[in-house]
């Protein structure tokens, strides 16, 4: 299950499993739902996942790195603030082009609520990224002011459209994790967290005889 809130409310023991080997068997359910949602080995700063081994293969698209990365393409150390420009990229190694391939990722909060996903076909066809034969390498922009403080899981997603995952989230997507504190506005009365997920920085403006002004 992706609902971590449902886990906890349900589960009086869990067992944390990484590579196929048991890591934790505990009776502590929040701590290993944290551990679990913090990425792998439970580092705060797993914000890089490379692909080791023969893990992952097919014809399609075989994954081989995901960072969150700044403009420059260089991996960020955690946390990072809400103002702050950061990226999400991803590569991967195509054998077979198929136009049906989809690339991406989906966020999770930290009960494994989605928040969006999304791939690279989401603007208009004539805007999408070319993918041929041999190495891809794709980035998409975290929109500045959108998530709250917190830590936040990010999975990698691949799937030829509609017919099947070859990345399927919550079964065999590796991840990663983003970290937010700090940035989230320059008002003096938003210094805090606020409740919600998302924290955007909305524009009010003086109405005047039902005119915005």
């Amino acid at each position: 299950s992706h609902n971590m809130n449902a886990i906890e409310q349900l589960c009086r023991r869990v067992i944390l499993l990484e590579s196929g080997v048991v890591n934790i068997d505990s009776c502590d359910v929040r701590t290993v739902v944290t551990r679990y949602l913090s990425g792998a080995g439970g580092e705060e700063n797993a914000s890089v996942w490379v692909n080791e081994g023969a893990r992952f293969q097919n014809e399609y698209f075989r994954p081989t790195r995901m960072a969150v990365v700044d403009g420059n393409g260089n991996a960020m150390r955690m946390p990072v603030r809400n103002d702050d420009d950061v990226w999400v990229e991803i590569e991967g190694e195509v054998e077979r082009a198929d136009p049906a391939l989809t690339i991406g990722y989906g966020i999770f909060d930290e009960r494994g609520q989605l928040l969006y996903w999304t791939y690279q076909t989401d603007q208009p066809e004539a805007n999408w990224p070319v993918i041929k034969r041999g190495i891809v390498r794709l980035k998409s922009k975290v929109p500045n002011h959108m998530l709250n403080e917190g830590t936040f899981r990010l999975e990698f997603l691949a799937s030829l459209h509609f017919r099947t995952w070859l990345l399927e989230p919550g079964v065999s997507s590796p991840h990663i994790v983003l970290t937010i504190q700090g940035g989230l506005s320059d008002s003096p009365y938003w210094m805090a967290k606020r409740p919600g997920v998302l924290a955007p920085v909305i524009t009010w403006q003086e109405a005047r005889d039902g005119v915005s002004r």
